[in-house]
C-alpha cells in the first residue's frame, strides 16, 4: 500500500525497476507463484512474460496482518517453505515497504507494519532445505535494493556446496555486522573508514553539487556520504556495494531521512547504467 501525493510517479518508477528484475530471472521460462498479489500491480506484467502465473492473496479472515507484525517464527517458517518450493536455480523475489509509513500523506491508520530490512535479509539468508538424499540448499542473494518507499530482494536457490565467492567472504569474515558497527563507533555515525564526515565534507565540496543532479557512489559503505550529499545539496544519490551486511545497515539508517537516496547490492564489474546520467 502506498499513501502518497506522488503515488503515480513512484509506481511508474517502481514498475521500471521490477521489470529489470523480471529480465534478470528470465521469467519467460518460469512458472511463477505470486503471493500477496494485492490489487495485481505486477500480475499482468508477469503474465506477459512467464510460462504460467498463479496469483494468490490472503482473504480477510486469514490475513496474518502482514509479515511485519507476525511472530518471528512465522516469518522463518514461511521462508523455509519458500526454499522448498523452489527448484535448484529457481528465484525468490521479495518486495516490502521500508520500515516507516510508506508515502507522505498524513493518515491516522497505517495498515502495514513491516520489519527492518536486516530482519528479512537475516531470515532468508539463514534458510536451508534438504532433499531426500541429504543434499542441502540455500538462498543466494542476487540483488538487493531500495526504490522510493520499497525494498527488493532477489534470491536464487542454490546447492549449499557452490562457490560462494568474495561476497560471502566479505559478509562472513571481513564485514560481519558487529564488526561494521564497531568501525562506525571509531569513524563516526554512518562511516566505516578513516576520515568520516570531515573527509566527506572536504571531498564533496570539490564536486560543486547542484539540486537535482544525480550522483553514483561505488562502494558506499553504510550510507553516511549518501545521506550527507542528498540532505545538504538536494541531489539524488544511488549507492551500491558488494557487502550485503553494509547495504542492510544503510537501508536501516535510511529510515527517518527525508531525501532521495537508493542503495543496492551489486558487483561494480558487472553493473551497468545508461550513459551520461550521473555526475
Amino acid at each position: 500500500m502506498l499513501d502518497s501525493t506522488k503515488a503515480s510517479h513512484l509506481q511508474e518508477q517502481e514498475m521500471s525497476e521490477v521489470r529489470e528484475f523480471f529480465t534478470t530471472i528470465q521469467t519467460g521460462r518460469k512458472y511463477v507463484v505470486e503471493l500477496g498479489k494485492g490489487i495485481g500491480h505486477f500480475t499482468g506484467e508477469l503474465a506477459k512474460q512467464a510460462a504460467q502465473v498463479q496469483s494468490i492473496d490472503f482473504t480477510d479472515n486469514k490475513t496474518p496482518k502482514g509479515l511485519g507484525i507476525s511472530q518471528i517464527k512465522r516469518v522463518e517458517n514461511l521462508a523455509e517453505r519458500m526454499v522448498k518450493w523452489l527448484t535448484v536455480g529457481g528465484f525468490l523475489f521479495l518486495r516490502e515497504s521500508s520500515s516507516h509509513k510508506p508515502g507522505d500523506s498524513q493518515g491516522k491508520n497505517n495498515p502495514t507494519h513491516p520489519r527492518e530490512p536486516r530482519f528479512y535479509t537475516r531470515v532468508f539468508k539463514e534458510c536451508t532445505a534438504y532433499d531426500g538424499l541429504g543434499n542441502s540448499f540455500e538462498l543466494s542473494l542476487m540483488n538487493f535494493k531500495c526504490v522510493g518507499p520499497h525494498i527488493y530482494w532477489l534470491w536464487k536457490n542454490v546447492n549449499s556446496q557452490y562457490d560462494k565467492g568474495f561476497q560471502w567472504l566479505l559478509d562472513n569474515v571481513q564485514n560481519k555486522c558487529q564488526d561494521i558497527l564497531r568501525y562506525e563507533r571509531v569513524f563516526g555515525e554512518g562511516f566505516v573508514s578513516p576520515g568520516g564526515l570531515e573527509t566527506t565534507k572536504e571531498f564533496v565540496s570539490k564536486l560543486e553539487l547542484k539540486p537535482g543532479q544525480k550522483v553514483l557512489d561505488v562502494g558506499c559503505g553504510i550510507g553516511g556520504t549518501e545521506f550527507y550529499m542528498a540532505e545538504h545539496f538536494e541531489v539524488e544519490v544511488v549507492g551500491f556495494g558488494l557487502s550485503i551486511n553494509m547495504i542492510s545497515i544503510a537501508l536501516d539508517r535510511a529510515i527517518g531521512h527525508n531525501c532521495l537516496v537508493e542503495f543496492e547490492v551489486a558487483e561494480c564489474t558487472k553493473k551497468t547504467y545508461p550513459d551520461s546520467i550521473y555526475l
